[in-house]
């Protein structure tokens, strides 16, 4: 029931971002990881957010997708480069997977945007006095 009711969606509004990763969690659910890939593919063909992205990844990773969870995060990062969160995540993958120099390249491209962030923080703080 789920699938057709997000087809219908997509079909009245190809661009309905939520419509796609929705049915690709289902997709996931239902041990259908080729289908639910496609779905995630044209869902960055439009809107994306960060949170939505990692609700979707931290939801397939409990079934065990965590290649299709690394293929989230790094599709996050092209739309959002200095995320500090989807670096971590990205990171806690390559632990998982035992690539530590992928880990360790993460966690530092997430350290080196959390400062900068802060930098930023700081800045604007002191030019508000």
């Amino acid at each position: 029931m789920a699938v057709e009711d997000l087809t219908k969606a997509i079909n009245e509004n190809p661009a309905n971002a939520d419509a796609w990763y929705n049915r690709a969690v289902v997709w996931f659910d239902l041990r259908m990881p080729e289908l639910a890939k496609k779905d995630l593919e044209e869902a960055y063909k439009y809107n994306i957010s960060i949170e939505t992205s990692k609700r979707i990844a931290e939801h397939i990773i409990k079934s065990g997708y965590y290649k299709e969870a690394e293929f989230i995060y790094l599709e996050t990062l092209a739309h959002y480069p200095e995320s500090t969160e989807i670096y971590e995540a990205l990171a806690s993958i390559y632990n998982y997977f035992g690539d530590n120099e992928k880990a360790r390249n993460a966690y530092d491209k997430a350290l080196k945007y959390s400062n900068m962030t802060e930098e930023s923080n700081t800045k604007e703080e002191v030019n508000e006095k």
